[in-house]
C-alpha cells in the first residue's frame, strides 16, 4: 500500500484572506451570489446605495458562519492540470487549484447545509468555460453534529454516509477527479471493512468489487446513495442516465481510493486555503457551466444509524 505525501499547504494567490470591500460586497449582491440564508434579506431589505450599512451587516453575517465554514471545510486533492483538447490532451504531474472557493449556508427545520463551490477554470477541456463543483455538509440544527455529505454527478445529489469518509479532525478528505473535477470522498478503508464485515486484506485484493457493492441508489440502503432524477423529473431524464450516472461515481471513487492509497505518485494535499463566506456562484450571470441547473442540497437519507 503506497504511502500519500502531505505537502506544505499552499494558498493560491487567486484565493486572498481579506476584509471585503464596499465593491466586493456590492458586485456580490448585484450579481446575486449569496446564500440563500441572506440572499432574499439583502435583495428586499437593503438599498445598494448604501454601502456602509451593506458592508457592515454582511460582515456581521461572514463573522456568525465563517467558524462553522472552516471548522467543517474539506481537506482536498486537487485534479491534474491538464493541456490540449480532444485526442491532443494530456495531463501534466501539476495540480489544477481551484480559482476560488466560495460557501452557501441555508437552513430547514432540522438541518444546517454548507455548501463549498470550488470554482474552477474549465470543465471537461481547457478553454471550454469556468464550472462550480460543490460539496455540501449536512449538519444536525441543534448539535451541529455531521449527519451526511453530498456531491453530485451528473446533477445527481449523492448521499454519502460520514463514517465510511476518510477525516483530519473535523475535515473530511475530498479528491476532485482529473477528468470533470467530480468531488469524492476518500473511503476509511478500515470502516469499510468492518461496514462490510470482511478482512482488511481481503478488501485491498478487491477494492474495486466492494467498492460497487456499497454504491446505489437512494431507498436501497447503501452508504453512497445517489438520487434518480428519472424520477424528480421524468420529462427530462431517464433511467439508463441515472444508472450511468451511479456507476461513474463508483468509478471516481475507486479513482480516489487507488490514487491515495496505492499510487506511488507524490500528489498535493491542499489543506490551508481560504473560504469566501456566503459567496457562491452568480444567479444573474451564472458561468458557462450553470452549477445552479439542478438543486446541490436535498434531505439527508443517512439519519439512523
Amino acid at each position: 500500500m503506497a504511502t500519500s505525501i502531505l505537502l506544505p499547504p499552499r494558498t493560491p494567490k487567486t484565493i486572498s484572506s481579506h476584509s471585503y470591500s464596499f465593491d466586493e460586497v456590492a458586485s456580490y449582491v448585484l450579481e446575486d451570489r449569496l446564500s440563500p440564508i441572506i440572499k432574499d434579506y439583502f435583495n428586499r431589505g437593503l438599498s445598494i446605495n448604501n454601502l456602509y450599512a451593506l458592508k457592515r451587516l454582511f460582515s456581521e453575517y461572514v463573522k456568525e458562519y465563517k467558524m462553522l465554514v472552516e471548522k467543517f471545510k474539506p481537506v482536498f486533492i486537487p485534479p491534474k492540470l491538464m493541456v490540449g483538447v480532444g485526442a491532443s490532451s494530456r495531463y501534466l504531474d501539476e495540480p489544477l487549484y481551484p480559482l476560488e472557493t466560495g460557501s452557501w449556508i441555508d437552513v430547514d427545520d432540522q438541518y444546517l447545509y454548507i455548501t463549498y463551490w470550488f470554482k474552477f477554470p474549465y470543465d471537461v477541456w481547457p478553454g471550454d468555460g469556468a464550472e462550480y463543483e460543490p460539496w455540501s455538509i449536512v449538519l444536525g440544527k441543534s448539535e451541529l453534529n455531521v449527519v451526511e455529505y453530498q456531491a453530485r454527478s451528473h446533477w445527481r445529489i449523492v448521499h454519502i454516509d460520514p463514517r465510511l469518509v476518510l477525516m483530519i479532525g473535523n475535515r473530511p478528505i475530498v479528491y476532485f477527479t482529473d477528468h470533470a473535477h467530480t468531488p469524492v470522498p476518500i473511503v476509511d478503508l478500515e470502516a469499510l471493512s468492518k461496514y462490510l464485515n470482511v478482512d482488511l486484506g481481503e478488501l485491498l485484493d478487491n477494492v474495486e468489487a466492494y467498492i460497487d457493492e456499497v454504491v446505489g441508489f437512494v431507498n436501497e440502503g447503501k452508504p453512497f446513495a445517489i438520487e434518480k432524477l428519472s424520477k424528480i423529473k421524468p420529462q427530462l431524464y431517464d433511467e439508463l442516465e441515472d444508472y450511468v450516472s451511479m456507476k461513474r461515481y463508483a468509478r471516481c471513487i475507486l479513482e480516489g481510493v487507488r490514487k491515495f492509497y496505492f499510487s506511488d505518485e507524490v500528489f498535493v494535499v491542499e489543506v490551508d486555503y481560504s473560504v469566501k463566506v456566503h459567496v457562491g456562484p452568480s444567479r444573474r450571470n451564472p458561468p458557462p457551466h450553470n452549477p445552479l441547473l439542478e438543486t446541490w442540497i436535498s434531505k439527508p437519507v443517512h439519519v439512523k444509524r
